[in-house]
């Protein structure tokens, strides 16, 4: 069984495009973020984007202004459709 670690966004964010992994600087996250490296490893660590959805740490992304449950920010399917994508769900 494959082990995969999740972490929420925050919302504190740089202000220039960066890895998923660096574009949030609150305490909380950075906290989280390790934990979950420590635990999974860094390849097996997904962060939880409100604008992009599942986000590789490594990959660079954009800051932005938004929060999960507002009406621009990404919906359950379209994260169902990424985490199949990544293998976390069966395909039915």
């Amino acid at each position: 069984m494959r082990l995969i670690a999740i972490v929420g966004c925050g919302s504190r964010k740089r202000s220039f495009a960066t890895f998923a992994g660096d574009l949030y600087i609150g305490p909380y996250f950075k906290a989280c973020l390790r934990a979950a490296i420590q635990t999974a490893g860094f390849e097996s660590v997904l962060i939880l984007s409100a604008k992009y959805g599942l986000l590789p740490p490594s990959q660079v992304f954009e800051p932005y202004n938004l929060r999960m449950g507002t009406g621009e920010a990404i919906g359950f399917y379209e994260v169902e459709s990424q985490a199949k994508r990544f293998k976390l769900l069966e395909h039915p």
